[in-house]
């Protein structure tokens, strides 16, 4: 009856549907009628585990649950496809058709940024991906970068962040200043794992570095500002190649000393005409110097006009076109600015000559108190040796003075020893006053001299003071 199918069987006879059976279990008959038996095989069979159904165990081994499992060995698909796969993150992931599209397709270019970054910024990131910034985060400035100070919205390539996930593309939205903080925005184009892939490139036109360079993206990013964005320098300003004009002549002699940049100098023969700088001399006893001479260290001529030369860096010495520059009776000169000044005039600071001074007019004199040291001006001298002198009055009102003393000291409104002090004792009245001794004062470091007063009056008298400080550099 294999394959054959019987049909137009008559209707069971409802009579026939009441009692069906009989059935025995455990013992006891019992009779069903078949709708009791339809009911019976549509319910659920419920199983307590799958040793009730005997060979179930070993059939359901050979099938995978429908999520998670590990399968060994080959899958043949039978020529259909595997459907709604993700983009690879990790390196031995399946690749989707769009991930292997963009791979094989090698470099994205992107637009490119006016300057990049050589270092760190010193920053405060915020968000992540779309608008995220840096921002500065030392004292307030405009923003700079390779040695360039950007403009509002001009594209910054930022590379060199310690903490890689906030490298990428950003516009400077808030140039700063030394009120405000400077802020970096990441670019529209540059702010999703699905721009920042491996193989963007991204050219960079200025910058005292990283001027015509170009970078190329590395890393795979899955977040953005959680993964690393990491860039390689793919190209190199051309200033770093030794370029030639004309390679196609690098044979003739002549092109090639063009291309290297050299003159005519690089074919002369010895001794060089005076045209082409030289002296046309070829006595080797004779040396002849013209233009600019730059020297350091210690120079010895030997032969019949043996001696010895030292030059410093900070010696400036000018030779005269004729006459005798020097001879052994006269002395050595081995100071700058010895000369100072022909003139009646103030020479220039650090020259002998130079003039520092302060003066306090009668309109602004300082008032005294009685037996108290008191300054009345003061001057800022540098190093060296300088001779100090000045004057003083005293204006009165209301009587008179019975001490009045002046002198310089490098200490403020201190009294020195009476040899270097100018005074009067007795009953002196408005207007007294006299120069200050000239005191010679070699400084080793910067100071500040005072012009001082002193003076002694009874109650009810007013005493000022006013005058000047002055000071001549000797060295």
């Amino acid at each position: 009856m294999a394959g054959v199918k019987i049909s137009a069987l008559p209707a069971i006879p409802s009579s026939a549907l009441a009692d069906v059976g009989p059935f025995v279990q455990g013992g006891v008959t019992y009779k069903a009628s078949l709708s009791q038996i339809a009911t019976l095989f549509n319910a659920q069979l419920q199983l307590s585990s799958t040793a009730q159904v005997t060979g179930l165990s070993a059939a359901l081994a050979s099938f995978l649950p429908l999520a998670g499992g590990t399968m060994t060995g080959v899958i043949d698909m039978g020529n259909h496809k595997i459907t709604n796969l993700t983009d690879p993150t990790n390196p031995q992931d399946a690749a989707t058709k769009a991930y292997a599209d963009l791979a094989g397709g090698g470099f994205t270019v992107i637009l490119a940024a006016d300057y990049a970054t050589t270092a760190n910024l010193n920053a405060t990131a915020a968000g992540a991906g779309v608008g995220a910034t840096l921002t500065n985060a030392g004292a307030m400035a405009a923003f700079s970068v390779d040695g360039a100070s950007p403009s509002i919205n001009q594209r910054i390539l930022v590379k060199n962040q310690t903490l890689t996930q906030h490298n990428g593309v950003y516009n400077l939205t808030t140039v700063g200043s030394g009120a405000v903080n400077w802020v970096l925005t990441r670019a529209t184009d540059y702010d999703q794992n699905t721009e920042i892939v491996p193989g963007t490139l991204i050219a960079v036109n200025g910058g005292t570095v990283n001027a015509n360079t170009s970078w190329l993206e590395t890393a795979t990013v899955a977040v953005v500002d959680t993964d690393p964005v990491l860039f390689s320098q793919f190209t190199f300003a051309p200033s770093s190649f030794f370029l030639i004009a004309n390679n196609l002549s690098e044979g003739v002699p002549a092109t090639m000393r063009t291309n290297l940049g050299l003159t005519g100098a690089a074919t002369m023969t010895l001794p060089v005409s005076a045209a082409n700088g030289g002296t046309g001399i070829a006595n080797s006893n004779t040396i002849t110097l013209g233009g600019n001479v730059v020297t350091a260290g210690a120079h010895t001529l030997a032969g019949a006009f043996a001696s010895t030369f030292t030059f410093t860096g900070a010696t400036s010495v000018t030779f005269p076109t004729s006459g005798t520059l020097i001879t052994s009776s006269q002395p050595t000169i081995n100071q700058p600015n010895i000369v100072g000044v022909t003139t009646n005039s103030n020479a220039a600071a650090g020259s002998v000559g130079e003039l520092i001074s302060s003066i306090i007019s009668n309109a602004s004199s300082v008032s005294c108190t009685t037996a108290t040291p008191r300054d009345v001006t003061s001057i800022a001298l540098t190093a060296g040796d300088w001779d100090v002198f000045g004057n003083v009055i005293f204006p009165m009102t209301g009587g008179s003075a019975t001490v009045l003393s002046w002198w310089s000291n490098t200490v403020s409104a201190t009294t020195i020893d009476a040899s270097l002090v100018s005074g009067i004792s007795g009953t002196m009245g408005n207007g007294t006053g006299s120069s200050i001794p000239t005191r010679r004062y070699s400084l080793a470091a910067p100071a500040t001299v005072y012009l001082s007063v002193l003076a002694v009056f009874p109650g009810g008298v007013t005493v000022k003071a006013c005058g000047g400080i002055y000071a001549r550099r000797v060295r």
